[in-house]
């Protein structure tokens, strides 16, 4: 594993406008999405508006990738790619808005209802949204990686759900940094065995949650699944000596 990249109170500072925009794009793009829009929609504006305010969207070119964001519908799992496909009532579609604003990365999603959303839709979305809680209170002075991922895990079987293993989160600040984080342990102690300690506000890392009603990935005519992540900046922490 490469080294984990802490950053200095200013770089924290950089990195929290970044943070801010994306942000600020996620909440905006959820005021236009409804029923009858394309995917290849939300592209475009998500596109305007990140390019619009000094900043790059990550996705673009990014390994070929053709598209400004990613959009993922019902059981696409995550890096869906937007298209002709028109919204329907019931879907739900996850926007992963990837934006580099002065050289730094900001990586956030949000899932949003189309319409009415089915019970599972519904379910799913709940479970992964306290996923996420259960995981941001985990990332504390002393703790690791691992007890991100054991408190998601745990909550997701709780609740008849599983996560899902081929995909991790990750660090901040560089595309795809260190450290992993992935959103399963299957016990706390294997998960210590690889020790990252979260250092206060000198570290910052986004992970995600990703919920489904098997532990492996399914095909198209499965259930619903979700892709939920978020990124945690630690405030409350203390500052390291």
């Amino acid at each position: 594993m490469s080294a984990i990249e802490l950053m200095s109170p200013r770089m924290l500072q950089d990195m929290r406008k970044s943070c801010e925009l994306a942000a600020d794009c996620l909440t905006a793009t959820g005021e236009i999405v409804r029923s009858g829009i394309r995917t290849n929609d939300i592209d475009e504006f998500v596109h305007e508006y990140i390019v619009s305010r000094d900043a790059y969207p990550s996705p673009l070119d990014y390994k070929g990738f053709p598209k400004s964001v990613c959009t993922s519908v019902n059981d696409c799992v995550c890096h869906g790619i937007p298209g002709s496909y028109v919204l329907r009532d019931g879907d739900i579609v996850n926007v992963d808005v990837t934006s580099i604003l002065d050289g730094y990365y900001a990586d956030a999603n949000q899932t949003f209802f189309v319409g009415t959303p089915k019970p599972d839709a519904r379910k799913i979305v709940a479970v992964a949204r306290e996923c996420l809680r259960r995981g941001m209170a985990m990332v504390q002075a002393g703790n690791t990686v691992g007890d991100i991922g054991w408190a998601i895990q745990t909550h997701a079987e709780s609740q008849g759900c599983s996560v899902v293993r081929e995909f991790v989160g990750h660090g901040q600040r560089r595309h795809h940094g260190q450290p992993d984080v992935a959103d399963f342990a299957e016990a706390r102690a294997q998960a210590h065995d690889a020790r990252v300690e979260v250092l206060g506000e000198f570290q910052q890392m986004l992970f995600l949650a990703v919920l489904a009603g098997h532990s492996v990935l399914p095909s198209a005519d499965d259930d619903v699944h979700l892709r939920h992540c978020g990124f945690v900046t630690p405030r409350s922490l203390p500052a390291p000596p």
